[in-house]
């Protein structure tokens, strides 16, 4: 899970530091009919860019991370 401080340096755009972090008080419960029960866990992030990708710096994020059977996972299509 991404916590405040943490660095990190991503596929295309480079190094980040997450500055502030927003998230539910708890976990979305859902469920599907492929894997039964899961957790979903969205977030908003603001994040500071070691050499900004554009102009406008695009400061924020919007990852996500679901629970299948016990096991957390990123949620790589947000």
């Amino acid at each position: 899970m991404i916590k405040k401080g943490k660095r990190s340096i991503t596929k295309y755009w480079g190094g980040f530091e997450v500055k502030k972090m927003i998230k539910l008080n708890k976990t979305v419960q859902c469920n599907s009919d492929q894997v039964d029960e899961v957790e979903f866990n969205p977030t908003i992030v603001q994040i500071k860019w070691d050499k900004p990708p554009s102009n406008d710096k695009h400061e924020l994020w919007f990852p996500y991370w679901i629970k299948i059977h016990g096991e957390e996972k990123y949620g790589q299509f947000a």
